[in-house]
């Protein structure tokens, strides 16, 4: 029986090392994250009868930084592409005062810079709640009538501005005091005053490091 306290403060500090290493609050934390994007998109284009969904992928780099123990200010440079060009079945276009119609192809890519708050809901497992709006730059590539062998001058690769507007759920676990990783789900909309809607539902997975830069 002498063993028995030995043996419960062994069990106890077992225990103890063996538990998930959380922080001791979100008050300000700071949190560089960068998580790899998966998903799929509706692709739209000028003079298509009917928009196309085609798949996306691409990167998030974003900075947190804690106001409380709850509420984050959230950085995040999105960058998002089409896996391949998408092919409109039905286009319209005018080139040199004719009009041609028929399957237009033509590929997209979205860079942003998204603001705003994100609310962090607990401590070792912590769901994550995001909103965020921003600007970028939506690169659309030469679009061609493949069929007819003809690249519009008109539909030529273009870059213009892009405004975007994201929401953002997720569940993250806290491995240590310095890591965690997280899998999280997406919807964005991009718009720009020469670049038509670019709907986005896309999920992600990532790792963060966590630093305190004022403790």
């Amino acid at each position: 029986m002498r063993r028995a306290p030995y043996v419960v403060g062994a069990l106890v500090a077992a225990g103890w090392l063996g538990r998930p290493a959380v922080s001791q609050a979100d008050r300000a934390e700071a949190q560089w994250s960068a998580r790899g994007v998966f998903g799929t998109a509706q692709l739209r284009e000028e003079g298509a009868r009917t928009p196309r969904r085609g798949l996306i992928g691409g990167m998030s780099l974003s900075l947190s930084y804690g106001l409380s123990n709850y509420l984050d200010v959230s950085t995040e440079l999105l960058m998002i592409s089409a896996t391949q060009d998408a092919t409109f079945a039905d286009t319209t276009a005018d080139v040199g005062g004719i009009t041609l119609r028929g399957k237009f192809t033509r590929g997209a890519a979205s860079a942003l810079m998204l603001v705003g708050p994100t609310w962090r809901l607990g401590v070792a497992w912590v769901p994550v709640i995001s909103l965020s709006g921003g600007v970028g730059v939506r690169y659309r590539s030469a679009g061609s009538f493949p069929e007819m062998d003809i690249a519009p001058e008109e539909r030529g690769e273009t870059v213009t501005l892009d405004l975007g507007a994201s929401a953002k759920v997720g569940l993250e676990y806290r491995v240590n005091h310095s890591l965690t990783v997280g899998a999280y789900g997406a919807a964005l909309a991009a718009w720009g005053p020469k670049a038509p809607l670019l709907p986005v539902a896309s999920a992600s997975v990532g790792l963060s490091y966590v630093l305190y830069p004022l403790w």
